[in-house]
């Protein structure tokens, strides 16, 4: 019951018993500047709506204890806040002739919504094609015309900058993210906007 692999620690991470508090999501690296055995533990809870959250100090205390029962005698494990980094979606779509553009938008913005019902994991990019496949899902969608994202910060949002251009692969098809980042559709009611042409 030690925890070796990277996975062990996540896996025990997950496995907290709920009354120590809850981590949402997490992720584990080895510290890059330690000649040591060190270990980074990225984690995030998630607020009474829902929205990711850093961790709290008390969440923290428990999972170091909760680890140390099973870590490695060599093993350090930093616990760190994952930086969120909250994204809307913007598109446009051609929508078939006989289509009401109203009744167009609405139903590509549940198809968005849902596609981000579950959460990211830490470090996952966003595959541009999956929000592509469900726009053209929409039986009224003639062609999609464009897909844009756009960075969040600041107000209700978190106030970590990110630019989405610089971390586009070069075919323009995924957004990546740092290992220790997460991407959040905070508010998809509003920060999904579509429009048609």
């Amino acid at each position: 019951k030690r925890a070796v692999t990277k996975q062990d620690y996540k896996a025990m991470t997950y496995a907290m018993p709920p009354s120590f508090g809850a981590i949402k999501r997490c992720s584990i690296i080895r510290d890059r500047n330690s000649i040591e055995r060190d270990l980074d533990l990225y984690i995030l809870s998630e607020d009474t709506l829902g929205n990711l959250t850093p961790a709290n100090i008390t969440i923290k205390n428990n999972l170091k204890t909760w680890l140390n029962q099973s870590r490695m005698i060599n093993d350090v494990v930093n616990i760190r806040d994952a930086k969120i980094v909250n994204f809307g979606v913007e598109y446009t779509v051609r929508p078939i002739p006989e289509a009401n553009g109203f009744d167009v938008v609405r139903l590509a913005n549940i198809a968005i919504r849902e596609l981000y019902v579950v959460k990211f994991e830490v470090g996952e990019p966003i595959i541009i094609s999956e929000i592509f496949k469900a726009l053209k899902s929409v039986p009224q969608v003639l062609d999609v015309v464009k897909i844009d994202l756009v960075t969040k910060v600041g107000g209700l949002y978190s106030s970590e900058g990110f630019d989405i251009k610089r971390n586009r692969s070069r075919d323009g098809r995924i957004i990546r993210i740092p290992e220790t980042h997460i991407f959040e559709l905070k508010y998809p009611e509003i920060d999904v906007v579509g429009t048609v042409i």
